[in-house]
């Protein structure tokens, strides 16, 4: 079956506000960034508001998810901006992607709106552990509320 990966308009407008984001802020901030070898929370806050960080569906007020083309365009303008602060930025968010793709109805309906909020909520995404080498069943690693007890 065919497919088209050119932009749609929309995704091309998308690619130009981040393109000039980047430019405009990320590229300035990318060598305080890298000595101080954090991103500072105002810059996370700014990607944050354009909505990119962590795509969250309508119903649990986020302002929509997007397909894995999109998501691709905005991680490449963010990047091209500076790809420390994009991988920050971006991976903060990736437990909101995997949530809206896999989680529960009632995962999403407790966690989902967190990542729609103004202020950026801070994830994590633990994909392997060394020790389990992909084997489900042997994982250490175990979370009990805000505590992460293990290795990833």
């Amino acid at each position: 079956m065919p497919f088209d990966l050119q932009p749609s308009e929309e995704q091309e407008a998308l690619r130009g506000t981040l393109h000039e984001f980047s430019e405009a802020v990320l590229r300035p901030a990318s060598r305080g960034a890298e000595s101080a070898k954090q991103v500072p929370d105002d810059l996370v806050r700014q990607v944050h508001e354009i909505g990119v960080t962590a795509p969250v569906a309508e119903e649990f007020g986020g302002g929509g998810t997007f397909d894995a083309v999109t998501y691709v365009i905005a991680a490449e303008e963010l990047a091209w901006g500076d790809a420390g602060i994009a991988q920050q930025v971006l991976g903060s968010g990736l437990a909101a992607i995997v949530i809206g793709e896999a989680g529960t109805d009632e995962q999403k309906k407790k966690y989902l709106p967190q990542f729609a909020q103004t202020e950026p909520t801070k994830s994590f995404v633990a994909v392997g552990e060394k020790v389990a080498g992909g084997d489900i069943e042997t994982l250490e690693t175990s979370i009990s509320g805000d505590k992460v007890t293990g290795r990833k």
